[in-house]
């Protein structure tokens, strides 16, 4: 999504291949969870009783802070998810431990779909743990596209560009022969 866009409220993933390899997930979930520590990043709430101004230095005595969080996630997420299948799952994406066979042991992310929050600085801390060329494309509610996309370690968001190329009466050979004259 461009930098000052708004898009639309509610986001889903559209296509994915997102895989953390079984050596970094443990990493992964550690990079997920320090994530809590960054309270400038955080656009969600900021007003829970006693606690009004999530700007505020965060209280003496907690882990994080009880006054800001990441849109749609709880404060206290890293004490409530013992794993990054939980994790991501808390942060409303669709992942799952793959079977033995295929990577076995990975974590894959497949897919997402509610309101549009902060899980672009979800998707930033792990693509260092993920394989290159991941991706996730969405559609916001409004129709517009973007995909991230993982190169060298790095969160990217691409812009979409549809192109409709070359028309042809495809459609026409269908009615030939079945009593339509075209």
């Amino acid at each position: 999504m461009k930098e000052g866009h708004t898009l639309g409220y509610y986001v889903s993933i559209t296509d994915a291949l997102w895989r953390i390899p079984p050596e970094n997930i443990e990493a992964a979930y550690r990079a997920a969870c320090a994530l809590n520590d960054r309270d400038d990043l955080k656009s969600g709430g900021h007003y829970v009783k006693g606690y009004p101004n999530g700007r505020a230095p965060r209280p003496e005595g907690y882990d994080y802070h009880p006054g800001a969080w990441f849109s749609w996630v709880d404060a206290a997420y890293p004490d409530k998810c013992t794993d990054l299948v939980e994790l991501l799952t808390h942060w409303h994406f669709t992942a799952r431990v793959s079977e033995p066979g295929f990577y076995a042991g990975s974590v894959w992310i497949e897919g997402y779909e509610t309101k549009t929050g902060d899980e672009e600085y979800l998707l930033a801390a792990l693509a260092p743990f993920t394989d290159d060329d991941a991706f996730l494309e969405w559609r916001g509610e409004d129709g517009e596209l973007w995909r991230h996309e993982v190169r060298d370690g790095v969160l990217h968001v691409l812009e979409a560009s549809i192109t409709w190329t070359h028309a042809t009466p495809a459609a026409l050979k269908y009615y030939r022969g079945h009593g339509v004259e075209v």
